[in-house]
């Protein structure tokens, strides 16, 4: 069921993904399997995220991470707590989003997870953002670009460079700003997203003009 649920998912039907979901993490309770139940519980969280139904998939989502933390799987503690934080941001609840995402960097460094780490830091810049914390949100991007760097994820690293841009914007530093979009649009254009890079590359000349993208 759970896989089922997976594949349901990676063609967009999502309330059947979540029927799926549901009924695996059921059947995982039933018979104890405490680790089936949690990454039932993580997919369903992801679900029903897609479709916009954030409360639930916030529940669905802490449960999953309390299973892992009880049995002890701190990489899949990770994960869920990565799905948490993005859901929370979903319905604006953004200091208990950068609470769950710094938790989720703190389990992907414990764990070795650099990838997990960079994406986390990421989602957790994202956060800072939208309650204007641009220093510490800066911080988390820089480190995110260099993991990338370091792992040679190039695609990840120029959404991270583009996601760089906005705290330089927002706090008055549109020179800053474009050079971050002109970099992510040079690294797009390397690894082939050539629409991607025209955007990023308008967003820098956006900057430096005064206008908002």
């Amino acid at each position: 069921m759970t896989s089922l649920g997976i594949a349901l998912a990676e063609v967009w039907r999502f309330e059947e993904a979540i029927s799926a979901y549901r009924d695996a993490a059921a059947i995982c309770r039933e018979t104890g399997d405490r680790d089936g139940e949690g990454a039932a519980l993580n997919n369903l969280g992801l679900a029903l995220r897609e479709v916009r139904r954030f409360q639930e998939a916030i529940s669905a989502c802490q449960d999953a991470a309390a299973i892992f933390r009880e049995t002890g799987d701190r990489h899949a503690e990770g994960l869920a707590l990565t799905n948490l934080g993005l859901a929370l941001v979903g319905v604006r609840r953004f200091e208990e989003a950068i609470s769950a995402h710094e938790a989720a960097a703190a389990i992907f460094r414990e764990t070795g997870d650099r990838h997990g780490e960079g994406t986390a830091l990421n989602n957790l810049g994202l956060a800072l953002v939208e309650v204007r914390r641009f220093e510490e949100a800066i911080a988390c991007y820089e480190q995110d670009i260099a993991i990338c760097r370091e792992t040679g994820d190039r695609y990840g690293e120029g959404q991270t460079l583009e996601n760089l841009a906005e705290p330089y914007r927002e706090m008055g530093q549109p020179g800053r700003a474009a050079a971050c979009w002109r970099e992510a649009a040079a690294v797009m254009r390397e690894v082939g997203e050539l629409e991607e890079a025209a955007w990023v590359e308008q967003q820098a000349v956006n900057a430096q003009t005064g206008q908002r993208p």
